[in-house]
């Protein structure tokens, strides 16, 4: 065999197996690429959800106080209550924008929008029964806000 033969079948088979290798990488990689996208997504869900709880509890805390306080709930009490709730509004559309975006292009986005969904549910349930509770009257008001918070606990402590 020719020495230029053999010099041509070495580099021939080390550009095979550099070509192999390097194709490889690349799929590890952009395996890797596409698990570092989903993660970023579920972080992007779990910190739209997250931001809930961070602006419902005060709006919750003062509307308890509401249903807790005087007789007659002056005006004064429900706009500040209204603030509190601009807040939570917010959030709430943060958590329903990254439902409709982002939630869907994941493998299991049909349950994690079925799990957003009950959350909303759950929200729009306290919300009414909070907003209900105010309108009535003082006894009735103690009576709810008592319920409404053995409520908000029992799922917590599940």
């Amino acid at each position: 065999m020719k020495i230029g033969t053999l010099l041509t079948t070495v580099i021939l088979s080390l550009s095979a197996v550099g070509g192999g290798l390097a194709v490889y990488v690349a799929s590890t990689k952009h395996e890797t690429m596409n698990k570092i996208s989903d993660a970023g997504k579920r972080l992007e869900i779990v910190r739209a959800v997250g931001d809930i709880p961070r602006y419902m509890n005060p709006e919750r805390g003062f509307s308890t106080n509401i249903m807790f306080g005087p007789p007659v709930v002056e005006q004064k009490l429900l706009g500040e209550l209204d603030t509190y709730r601009k807040h939570t509004d917010a959030a709430v559309a943060k958590m329903e924008q990254v439902r409709a975006t982002t939630a869907g292009a994941l493998d299991d986005g049909h349950e994690i929008v079925g799990k957003i969904d009950e959350l909303k549910r759950q929200f729009d349930a306290l919300r009414a029964a909070i907003d209900k509770a105010i309108a009535g009257p003082a006894e009735a008001r103690r009576d709810a806000a008592k319920k409404i918070v053995a409520e908000v606990k029992s799922p917590v402590a599940a």
